[in-house]
């Protein structure tokens, strides 16, 4: 029988959470009030949608998974990920997003609707042999 992976699964289905994961050029022009308020509520969400609650210690991994209608450039697409790191490591799900505490793994798919868009979010302990 396979092993089952002990993760935290967070899926945001339709583009309107998109906000909550602005590139580095929309959070370069937004004000840091309105930076505080959003990852507050990133963190509130976040707090609803938790399949598994279990603070970590340990070092991670998280997956971080993006379809979206229009692709983002590189550096946006990784810096759209800031205020869910701040979010996740607020609710204890990671202990720090540090290369020390965690790896990440990104991936950033193009789809042809927007009723396909989501964003996924997956934790998982860190396995020293995996890549």
């Amino acid at each position: 029988m396979p092993e089952v992976r002990d993760e935290t699964k967070i899926l945001l289905v339709g583009s309107n959470y998109k906000a909550y994961f602005p590139s580095l050029n929309k959070m370069n022009i937004t004000h840091w009030t309105d930076k505080k308020k959003l990852k507050k509520a990133l963190g509130l969400i976040f707090l609803a949608k938790v399949q598994n609650k279990k603070k970590r210690t340990n070092r991670v991994v998280v997956e971080y998974n993006r379809n979206s209608v229009n692709l983002m450039d590189i550096d946006n697409f990784y810096a759209s990920l800031k205020y869910a790191l701040d979010a996740l490591k607020k609710l204890g799900l990671i202990q720090d997003d540090s290369r020390e505490f965690m790896e990440l793994k990104a991936v950033q798919t193009k789809v042809d609707k927007f009723k396909d868009e989501k964003i996924e979010l997956i934790i998982y302990d860190y396995e020293s042999g995996e890549n």
